[in-house]
């Protein structure tokens, strides 16, 4: 049910092993859910209070600086997640949709704070070569873009008026041939729709953080069409603010261009995510 990921170094030292995490699914009580709150914040917690068996657990077998990555099954403990007590729950209408998402996950990371998890990310292997990611703090919206996004080649994104775009699709490439790039920074915000709830990776290609390149192009993408931008030189290196709350998005293997796609796109999102909704509902 819970495990620790290694670091590094640590997984270097275990030969021949399938997964390099410590298994702590033999303490599992069945069927023992894990509830957790949602805060207006859009961060979700399970307390030790709703959940002592889970922290007994952890207590009797969390080392010394593995609270900060700890994986969770929630095949083998469902999750709940219900709003904070001072929360207005017609401002979170992705409340339904992210517990949906965390009952049927692969698996679940979650983070130690004393008596508290905080929910960093979950992940759906929903077919072969594609996974569906689920981000929860800005933190981890952080790591995450640090960790995958400092080496994009292309991206594709529509043009919603003068001078914002949406991005619909980055590329990253796994290889890259022994070259000296630049870096172009791409400073992105998630925006969420007020009326519809949709929420959307954005840019403004315009003022003083706006990379020239980035500038020239926009002029060549009508309003309302999806256009290509690929920097001459450069790599582009992304990064993601104004987290309200947990945040969606498709990864993408593809071996034959050993290329890494991760899709932002609402109607892409929502064509996966129903897909998750369908097989959950079928399995009763």
């Amino acid at each position: 049910m819970f495990s620790t990921i290694l670091t590094a170094e640590q997984a270097t030292r275990i030969r021949g092993a399938v997964d390099s995490s410590a298994d702590f699914s033999r303490y599992q009580r069945p069927m023992a859910n894990l509830i957790g709150f949602a805060h207006q914040s859009g961060t979700i917690v399970f307390a030790r209070r709703e959940n002592p068996w889970a922290f007994r657990r952890l207590d009797d077998e969390l080392k010394t600086g593995q609270e900060n990555r700890i994986k969770f099954d929630p095949s083998l403990a469902p999750v709940v997640i219900e709003p904070s007590p001072k929360c207005n729950v017609k401002e979170m209408p992705w409340l339904e949709e992210i517990q949906m998402l965390l009952q049927t996950a692969g698996f679940v990371y979650l983070q130690r704070s004393d008596d508290l998890l905080r929910f960093r990310q979950a992940v759906h292997q929903v077919s072969e070569g594609h996974k569906l990611i689920t981000l929860g703090t800005q933190a981890e919206v952080q790591h995450f873009a640090t960790e995958n996004w400092t080496k994009l080649s292309h991206f594709y994104a529509a043009k919603r008026d003068g001078f914002r775009f949406d991005i619909e699709k980055i590329v990253a490439r796994d290889k890259e041939q022994q070259q000296e790039y630049e870096r172009l920074e791409l400073q992105c915000r998630l925006s969420t729709n007020p009326v519809n709830g949709i929420t959307t990776v954005t840019f403004d290609a315009t003022g003083s953080h706006a990379p020239l390149d980035l500038v020239n192009w926009r002029s060549t993408v009508a309003n309302g069409e999806v256009g290509r931008f690929v920097p001459t030189n450069s790599r582009i290196s992304l990064t993601l603010g104004n987290f309200k709350h947990p945040f969606t998005f498709c990864e993408e293997y593809h071996n034959d261009f050993k290329s890494r796609w991760f899709l932002f796109g609402p109607t892409i999102i929502k064509s996966w995510i129903d897909r998750v909704k369908k097989k959950k509902s079928s399995a009763g």
